[in-house]
């Protein structure tokens, strides 16, 4: 079992440098601070030979004094520009220990971000605690987010998981999808298929994939109006498959692609997400995790637009605050019989 681990973490380090060395994107970093330490931190991260890093800004708190080297300097109070100008994809504060209490306010203002936050600890070679503080690269780093996702567990355990399922669940079930392919292209007029763009872990967009359940309509009705009970752009078809979540099979290869996972949130259409995230205080957080096929929400009772947001949230952040294996199991299980005939499912 240590031989095993030890090769876990082996593989798992390897495919983390794999995924940001020189030949991929660069992971784009934000620094909040603008400090002599601050500046450190950033060329420490540009000039680590393993890393592909750019720092795309600062971020100064109450005004504090820009170190030389820092550079595209923001004001605490333009902290949404770090998502929609830099496009960054890492939050790092790099601010003194006697500073810390300056973080709350600007905290509270990061959870509408759908980007990790990590403090880099100045602690001289401290005791580390396993997961929380860990050592990326010579920087010790804190995360603040109290989720399972940066695990080894959930990391390589659950993406294990998601592909073998998946691949199963599709080589299972091909007879009845080839059906369901040829009974939707002799009913009605389009393609099999229909994607349809949403968002997923941290804030990124990809193409669910659904078979079609509805008349072929242009993308912008589609992509702002969720659908309704009796509503006339669905098949009488497309009727069947929604009530049974048959409609929902294609998302497996989501899954094999990487962009979904069996068990997690659901995925939310892009421009509900931009509408809730400025309504509800811990919408965003649900990004942190990837999203899934079926979800805790789901399996409780609270699937479709006519049941509270409010609840639905609730359930994810439960789900982010309690994930494990046998929790998806779990409710996996709870959706074979309970989730997968719905009445709110239209």
């Amino acid at each position: 079992m240590f031989v095993f681990s030890l090769l876990v973490l082996y593989v798992f380090r390897n495919v983390a440098i794999s995924r940001r060395g020189p030949f991929r994107e660069p992971l784009r970093v934000a620094i909040l601070g603008v400090g002599e330490y601050a500046a450190q931190v950033a060329r420490h991260l540009e000039s680590h030979p393993l890393l592909a890093v750019e720092v795309s800004c600062f971020v100064s708190v109450n005004g504090e004094a820009s170190a030389a080297g820092t550079r595209h300097v923001l004001e605490s109070d333009r902290l949404e520009e770090l998502a929609d100008n830099f496009q960054c994809q890492e939050i790092l504060v790099a601010l003194p220990l006697d500073r810390f209490g300056e973080l709350s306010g600007v905290l509270d203002k990061l959870r509408g971000l759908c980007i990790p936050v990590r403090v880099v600890l100045d602690i001289e070679g401290g005791v580390f605690v396993p997961e929380r503080i860990f050592n990326f690269y010579g920087l010790p780093l804190l995360d603040v987010r109290p989720y399972p996702v940066d695990t080894v567990s959930y990391v390589v355990g659950k993406r294990a998981f998601d592909v073998i399922f998946s691949a199963v669940a599709l080589l299972i079930t091909a007879p009845l999808t080839t059906i369901i392919a040829l009974a939707i292209k002799l009913t009605s007029a389009g393609p099999v298929l229909f994607s349809q763009e949403r968002i997923g872990l941290n804030g990124k967009q990809f193409k669910m994939l659904k078979f079609r359940t509805m008349h072929v309509q242009d993308a912008k009705s589609s992509d702002t109006c969720h659908t309704m009970r009796n509503d006339p752009r669905i098949t009488p078809l497309g009727k069947l498959l929604r009530r049974t979540s048959l409609d929902e099979f294609p998302q497996f290869f989501n899954v094999l692609m990487g962009d979904m996972s069996v068990v997690g949130p659901r995925p939310e259409l892009t421009f509900y997400v931009h509408k809730f995230r400025n309504e509800i205080p811990a919408y965003m957080a649900r990004h942190h995790v990837k999203c899934g096929i079926t979800g805790m929400a789901q399996v409780n009772g609270f699937r479709g637009s006519d049941t509270s947001i409010d609840k639905r949230i609730e359930q994810d952040i439960y789900y982010l605050q309690n994930w494990s294996m046998v929790l998806d199991m779990k409710i996996i299980v709870q959706t074979v019989f309970r989730g997968l005939v719905s009445k709110n499912a239209y």
